[in-house]
C-alpha cells in the first residue's frame, strides 16, 4: 500500500521534470529477513537512498506471531541499516504511533521518550526496529505515521466501504481511541520532499500525518467513530454508496481485540510544514475510488 503510493509519487515527479532512478523490490523479490540477500542486493546497487516500506502490520496477528513480527520489523530492519551504513546510503524507514503508551491526550512530539511504552507486540517490534537504526552510524529518517489508508492494501476505509456496498447498514465503531488518519498518497509526497532535502535536514525521527482541525475537536485527534462517520458522509456525497449507514459509537471494552490499543496515539509534527487537513485527503482518496467505479 505505502510502497505503491511512493512509486506513484516518484513517477509523477519524473513526469514533471525531476528524474530519479528507482529500483523497487516486491516481497517476492527481496525477503527482508534474509540477511545475505538484503546485503548482496544493496551492496551491488550502492544506492544513495534506501526506502524500507515493508513491514509486518497485522496488529492483532502479531500477538500470536511475535517471532515473525520481530523478524520483519526489527531484525530485518537491522540488516538493512547495517548495509546502508556500509555503502553510505541514507535510510528512510517507517514506524508507528503504536510505540506510545496512549496516555497523552495532547499527542506526542518526535522527541517524546517519556511516553514510549508499546501496549502490544506490534508496537514492541516497531520500536525495536527504530532502536536498531538509531544504534547504527548512518544517515537515517525514521518516519512515524498513523492510521494509514490508501490504494493497494487492506485498510479501515476500504473495509467499511466494502461492507456498506455489500448491504451492511449499521456499524459499531469505538469512540474512545484517538489518532490521525493518514492518506498514503500524501505521505508519499512528504517522503519525496524529504528525500529531495535529505542533505539539508538532520537525521532523526519525523512525524508525518494528515492534520486535524483543533478548533473542532476537544482532543488532538479524532476517534475511529469520527473517522467512520466522515467516510460514509463523503462516500454518500460522491455516489460511492447509495445511503450512509448508521454508525453507532461504542467503548473499546465492548469491542475486544487480541492486541491492546493505545487510547491516545496522536503524533505531533514539530519539525516539518504541516501536511494537509485529513478531510481533504480523504476526499481525494474517495474521489479516486468513485472514478474507478465509474470506469
Amino acid at each position: 500500500m505505502l510502497g505503491q503510493a511512493i512509486l506513484k509519487a516518484f513517477n509523477k515527479n519524473d513526469s514533471e521534470g525531476t528524474s530519479f532512478h528507482i529500483i523497487a523490490y516486491g516481497r517476492g523479490e527481496l525477503d527482508i529477513t534474509n540477511k545475505k540477500s538484503v546485503h548482496e542486493k544493496i551492496q551491488k546497487l550502492k544506492p544513495e537512498v534506501v526506502i524500507n516500506a515493508t513491514g509486518y502490520t497485522n496488529v492483532d496477528g502479531a500477538e500470536t506471531e511475535r517471532e515473525k513480527a520481530f523478524a520483519v520489523n526489527a531484525e530485518g530492519v537491522w540488516y538493512v541499516a547495517e548495509i546502508c551504513a556500509q555503502v553510505k546510503a541514507t535510510l528512510f524507514h517507517f514506524s508507528t504511533d503504536y510505540i506510545f503508551d496512549g496516555k497523552e491526550p495532547e499527542g506526542y512530539r518526535e522527541d517524546d521518550t517519556a511516553h514510549i511504552n508499546p501496549l502490544n507486540v506490534y508496537g514492541d517490534s516497531k520500536r525495536a526496529g527504530e532502536l536498531r537504526i538509531e544504534n547504527k552510524e548512518l544517515n537515517y529518517f525514521i518516519i512515524r505515521t498513523s492510521w494509514l489508508y490508501g490504494a493497494g492494501g487492506k485498510n479501515f476505509v476500504d473495509t467499511l466501504l466494502t461492507r456498506a456496498r455489500d448491504g451492511q447498514m449499521e456499524f459499531k465503531v469505538v469512540n474512545d481511541q484517538f489518532g490521525k488518519p493518514t492518506y498514503t498518497g500524501d505521505l508519499a509526497e512528504q517522503v519525496l520532499w524529504l528525500i529531495e532535502r535529505r542533505g539539508e535536514l538532520k537525521s532523526g525521527i519525523y512525524h508525518c500525518a494528515n492534520e486535524i482541525n483543533s478548533i473542532t475537536h476537544s482532543v488532538a485527534g479524532i476517534s475511529w467513530y469520527d473517522f467512520a462517520r466522515e467516510i460514509f458522509k463523503q462516500a454518500h456525497e460522491l455516489g460511492i454508496i447509495k445511503k450512509a449507514p448508521l454508525v453507532v459509537p461504542c467503548a473499546t471494552f465492548e469491542f475486544q481485540r487480541p492486541a491492546k490499543r493505545p487510547q491516545y496515539s496522536v503524533i505531533r509534527n514539530t519539525k516539518l510544514s504541516p501536511m494537509r487537513e485529513w478531510k481533504g485527503a480523504l476526499r481525494d482518496y474517495l474521489t479516486g475510488i468513485f472514478l474507478d467505479i465509474k470506469r
